[in-house]
């Protein structure tokens, strides 16, 4: 199971900093190379990550799921909504 920092839902919203070490597009397309070749090999990997136009298609290869999740982060209490959740299965 792999628990990316996830992909940004917007440009204002770029938290990819557990680390130091930023964990940009280009680790999120690594991610899902590395999972596609492991799961080539018998390996199943199943990754979550936001649902947006550039997870699903990094995923595309997997099979992927969508479902709504409430995210309690934002500063202001009164402009959290519900967004929506991808869990990918590669196999």
């Amino acid at each position: 199971y792999c628990d990316p920092p996830y992909a940004p839902l917007s440009k204002t919203s770029q938290f990819t900093s557990y680390t130091r070490q930023k964990f940009g597009e280009d680790d999120q397309i690594q991610l899902a190379t590395l999972a596609k070749l492991a799961a080539k090999d018998g390996v199943p990997v199943i990754i979550s990550n936001n649902d947006t136009p550039f997870t699903r298609k990094l995923y595309q290869a997997a099979r992927y799921f969508s479902f709504p999740v409430q995210r309690n982060i934002s500063c202001k209490g009164n402009q959290r909504k519900p967004v929506r959740e991808l869990i990918a299965v590669f196999r």
